[in-house]
């Protein structure tokens, strides 16, 4: 689902399409396409979504759609993720297949090898991210640099926000760009009383100094963290911790992952 010209544009399977101006009352919008769409978003005073068998819509207000790409294999071509930043469109999906374009019409293609489920852009960056734990990034859309990630599951989803990258992925994985430093680095923290994100039945909340607090004892609840165990090969060591507490704070340069 993406917002953009006044109105909410939601798809989905058997290519539904539901725009909505308050995201309240919906109206099944009709696209003349039978294709799972995976993903959507808006700029440039388009809709851009992507599907099955390599489909690539666009429209200007939601309503009437217009195919821009050829379905010539619909196992090979599915699309999985899109986004835009940076005056381009990102699309991800199977078998490695990213495609880029600055209009949502004429699109340009590159191939890493692993089917990537999820893309994001922030802080002048692109992140994509996919199976075996693969993360890509690019400043640009078309030429992608691999980045270690300490993971080896699928990721399936990441977003950007607060001056950070957040990727989550299979076996409860949440992985955050710029982990924490070892614990002689690391003052107390104290999670602060924000609003908190659920995911699953693990909470995320941010806390002083920046940084973000988890906690998985059965109830969800966030918990105040006075220390934080060394780091061994870019993976929280939980120790002798009960709680198994993940804590990552956003200003070093690689990736770290937490389990539960």
């Amino acid at each position: 689902m993406t917002y953009g010209g006044g109105k909410f544009v939601a798809v989905g399977h058997s290519g539904v399409v539901l725009a909505s101006p308050d995201g309240i009352v919906w109206t099944l919008r009709s696209n003349n396409s039978s294709y799972y769409l995976a993903g959507i978003t808006y700029a440039k005073g388009t809709f851009v979504a992507v599907g099955y068998g390599g489909v690539i819509l666009t429209s200007p207000d939601g309503i009437v759609w217009t195919e821009r790409a050829p379905n010539t294999s619909w196992a090979l071509d599915t699309l999985l993720g899109i986004t835009y930043g940076g005056g381009v469109f990102v699309a991800v999906g199977a078998f490695g297949r990213i495609l880029s374009s600055s209009n949502g019409t004429i699109w340009t293609e590159v191939n890493y090898g692993t089917t990537f489920h999820a893309v994001t852009y922030g802080n002048n960056t692109f992140v994509a991210v996919g199976n075996g734990g693969t993360i890509l990034t690019s400043s640009n859309g078309a030429e992608w640099t691999e980045r270690a990630s300490g993971a080896t599951v699928n990721l399936l989803g990441v977003s950007y926000g607060n001056g950070t990258f957040v990727a989550v992925g299979e076996n409860e994985t949440i992985l955050q760009s710029d982990p924490v430093t070892p614990s002689s680095n690391i003052p107390n923290i104290t999670v602060m009383p924000s609003t908190t994100m659920n995911f699953g039945n693990v909470n995320v909340g941010s806390t002083s100094d920046g940084m973000i607090a988890v906690r998985n004892d059965g109830t969800g609840s966030l918990a105040s963290i006075s220390t934080v165990l060394e780091m061994t090969n870019g993976t929280t060591d939980l120790g002798e911790a009960d709680d198994k507490l993940l804590v990552a704070e956003p200003r070093h340069g690689c990736w770290g992952v937490g389990k539960f």
